[in-house]
Formats: structure tokens, C-alpha cells, sequence
């Protein structure tokens, strides 16, 4: 009797692994924010407006698709919009999110500042390919591929700005640890976590009511056997160690998914110029929108002292 509950209990565990495993890591279905319908009590209602025209302002202008292969031999995509200038904008989006549902609001202000544009599809997200999600872990080496390629390709930039939202944020931010090219001249990093593990471990107890002691070191087994990466091999506040770029930081009060105490650690850990934005806002990745005049002021003020 013991032993069929101990068996019984331990298929449960494997079945409960394996289908976090499944949830959370492979490629699946986008949130798309056009497809969305205000509702009543919906926390999109009073921006959902706002977001579809500045996606419309984008799929208005020309662009072109450009692409390269990532160190495992993916191809990932990214929507080039030229610019007439020297400096770029490299825009990271989310976890399960599109570069316009994320950048859509603050797209325009890059664009009027002159800023060539590359809204990148993510490993695993649009049209990149890719069957797994490592928040921020592989996507690292990403976001050097594309710096490169830009530094590369096209002479005539000699600045380029990374800029992330969620875990495009922490993209950009453990990228620093890596040899980036010199034309890379600083980062806006929006609600970014500390490292994979924290997120995860985070979202393992807050949704699922789960020991994230227990069930990260088992759902790493899948991840390192099946995917091809350890979930504890970096974290943004090492990566700060070995940053030589300005940082802005931007994060929301009560961010209802990544708390804003991440971003003060990174903000913490790093040694160079730095500023740390906080806004009063509930809502994931809403900062923007919530106070778009402040933060309008404050992404200029560090792109002119860039320039």
C-alpha cells in the first residue's frame, strides 16, 4: 500500500514537472494586444485605445525584414525601420509577448528622435525560430548576434542603444557580461528581473502555490537535458559586475508580475552611470503609459547625454 501511494505520488510530481516544463518553456501562443476587447474591470481598458494607433503608427511606416543565425543555428528575425541616421535603437520585447504590444507607445518617440529601429523577434516568439524559452539565458547571446550584425552591416551607425521590456530587459542586461560590440553606448532596461531562477521561482510560488526549492532543480533537469540551459548560470546582478555601459532602469511600484524590488537590485549592482525611474503603477510593463511625460523627459535626458 505504501509503496503503490509512493509510486502514485511521484508520477504526480513527474506529470506536474513535465507540464510546468511544457507551460512555461516552449514556444506557444503570443498575447496580442490588437485582438484584444475592452472589458469590463480589464486593467487594458484606458490604454487598449492608445496601444492599437501607436500599432497602427508602425505598421503605417516602410520597413524591411532582416534576419541572421543565432550560435545554435537558428534564424531569428527582426523588422528593420530606416531612419536617416547614425544611431539605432535594438527594442527587445517580453515573454510571450510581440515587439509592438510592448514598444508600440513608446515607438514613435524613438522615431521622431531620429533613431533607426530594430524591433527584434525573440528565440521562440514571431517569425524566429525556436522551440524554447530561456528568459533571458540564451536570448543574451541573441542580442550580441544582432549587435554584431548591425556593427557589422551597416557603417554609417556608430551608436546603438539596447533597449528591453520584462525579459527583454533582463536580455539586454545580462548581454553585458558578454563582448559587445564598442558601438553599443547604453541600455534602457524596463522591468527586467534579477536572474531566470528568480523569476521562475517566483512565478513557481506566487501562481502555482508550488516549493520552488522542490520544483526548480527538477524542472532544471528538463531544462539542461531537453533545452540546453541551466537556469541558475546567470543573473543580472553578476552581470553588472562586468558592465561598462549607462544603465536606465525604469519599473512600476506594484508591478503585479515583476516586482519592482528586482529592479533596484540591479540598479544596486551596477557600477556605472546609472538612474533608476519608478512609477506609480500597478500594471506589468505600464510605466510608459501611466506617466508618459516623465518618462518621455527622462529617456531623453539619457539619450542626449549619450549623444
Amino acid at each position: 500500500m505504501v509503496n503503490a501511494l509512493l509510486i502514485l505520488l511521484f508520477s504526480f510530481l513527474i506529470i506536474l514537472i513535465t507540464e510546468f516544463f511544457r507551460i512555461g518553456f516552449i514556444k506557444g501562443e503570443v498575447y496580442d494586444i490588437t485582438k484584444a476587447h475592452p472589458k469590463e474591470g480589464g486593467k487594458l481598458d484606458k490604454y487598449l485605445v492608445e496601444v492599437k494607433e501607436s500599432i497602427e503608427y508602425i505598421n503605417s511606416l516602410s520597413y524591411e525584414w532582416v534576419s541572421i543565425k543565432s550560435f545554435d543555428n537558428l534564424t531569428l528575425k527582426a523588422r528593420f525601420f530606416k531612419n536617416s541616421s547614425n544611431k539605432i535603437i535594438i527594442l527587445f520585447h517580453g515573454y510571450r509577448s510581440i515587439a509592438e504590444n510592448d514598444f508600440g507607445p513608446i515607438f514613435k518617440l524613438y522615431y521622431e528622435l531620429k533613431y533607426n529601429i530594430l524591433l527584434v523577434d525573440q528565440r521562440a516568439h514571431g517569425k524566429s525560430e525556436g522551440k524554447y524559452i530561456s528568459f533571458g539565458i540564451n536570448e543574451r547571446y541573441d542580442c550580441l548576434s544582432w549587435c554584431k550584425f548591425i556593427s557589422d552591416n551597416y557603417d554609417y551607425i556608430d551608436e546603438i542603444i539596447l533597449g528591453g521590456m520584462s525579459m527583454g530587459s533582463t536580455t539586454i542586461l545580462l548581454a553585458t557580461e558578454l563582448d559587445l560590440p564598442s558601438k553599443v553606448k547604453g541600455i534602457i532596461a524596463d522591468c527586467g528581473f534579477t536572474s531566470p531562477k528568480d523569476i521562475i521561482s517566483k512565478v513557481v510560488s506566487s501562481r502555482y502555490g508550488l516549493n520552488p526549492e522542490i520544483m526548480l532543480p527538477a524542472v532544471n533537469i528538463l531544462c539542461r537535458g531537453i533545452a540546453k540551459f541551466n537556469i541558475y548560470e546567470c543573473s543580472v546582478k553578476n552581470a553588472m559586475n562586468k558592465n561598462k555601459l549607462p544603465i536606465l532602469f525604469i519599473h512600476g511600484t506594484s508591478d503585479d508580475f515583476v516586482p519592482s524590488k528586482m529592479s533596484k537590485e540591479n540598479f544596486e549592482a551596477c557600477k556605472t552611470r546609472k538612474k533608476l525611474v519608478l512609477v506609480d503603477c500597478v500594471f506589468h510593463g505600464l510605466s510608459y503609459l501611466t506617466d508618459k511625460l516623465r518618462i518621455e523627459k527622462e529617456v531623453k535626458d539619457f539619450l542626449y547625454s549619450i549623444a
